[in-house]
Parts: C-alpha cells; sequence; structure tokens
C-alpha cells in the first residue's frame, strides 16, 4: 500500500515537473531568452558527442570508425521542415531504429534507455536529451 501510494506521488510529482517546465518553456520563450538545458547537454557529451561531435554536426572522435557517418542533429529541423519531436524521443529512448546507432544491444542504448526507459529518470533523461537537441536547431 505505501509501495503504491509513493509511486503515484512520484508521477504526480514528474507530471507537475513536466507542467511547469512546459509553462516556463513557454514564457522564456515569449521572451526571447535562451532556455538552457544544463541535463540534456550533460547527456548528450556523454552519450552521443563521440560519434555526433561535440557541435553536434556528426564530426565526433569516433564518426571516422563508423560505417555510417553520423547525422548533423543540428540540421534535423531544416530537413524535416519542423523539430519532429516525437520522432527524435522514440530514437534517443530506443522505441525507433535507426542503422547507424547498431543493436539495442550496445551498451549506451541498453544500459540508459531500454532497460530504464518506464522509469521515471529514464523518460525525465530522453525528454531532457530530446529538448537539447531541439534547442540546438540550427536557425
Amino acid at each position: 500500500m505505501l509501495r503504491r501510494l509513493f509511486s503515484v506521488v512520484v508521477v504526480l510529482l514528474f507530471m507537475v515537473m513536466v507542467v511547469v517546465g512546459i509553462f516556463t518553456a513557454q514564457a522564456v520563450k515569449a521572451s526571447g531568452r535562451k532556455v538552457e538545458n544544463d541535463r540534456g547537454r550533460q547527456l548528450f557529451m556523454t552519450y552521443c558527442a563521440s560519434c555526433h561531435g561535440e557541435d553536434a554536426k556528426g564530426n565526433g572522435p569516433a564518426a571516422p570508425a563508423l560505417k555510417t557517418a553520423p547525422a548533423n542533429l543540428t540540421a534535423i529541423a531544416k530537413v524535416n521542415g519542423k523539430f519532429p519531436g516525437l520522432r527524435v524521443r522514440r530514437i534517443i529512448g530506443g522505441d525507433d531504429f535507426i542503422s547507424g546507432h547498431g543493436s539495442r544491444e550496445m551498451p549506451i542504448w541498453g544500459d540508459i534507455f531500454r532497460k530504464q526507459r518506464d522509469t521515471t529518470i529514464s523518460k525525465a533523461n530522453v525528454y531532457a536529451l530530446t529538448k537539447y537537441v531541439e534547442s540546438i536547431q540550427a536557425r
């Protein structure tokens, strides 16, 4: 009973954080200030920059060793006409397959996004990383 109550409280707190985050982001966006996403940037630097590069343009130190060149993540919105947030979130979370990412058994995906994707923290990390990638789109 206590465990179930704790789970409900955690889910409600997460939902409140998301709603507050949405309203805050909209207010900041309307004011013209840049939204900072330190968690998303940290996740990107830890899990993505080795292939996509620190500037996310596909020029990371591991890129030359790959069979498929990493994508320029700053051009996603330009290529698609707008930023496809749901698609990007599904790719990051491991729900949609991208051949350049290899199998879902890769440690990067297995440990962080696949095994824990049903946990609140993992979902928050995928969201933060998606919002970070959205924030670095070329204008």
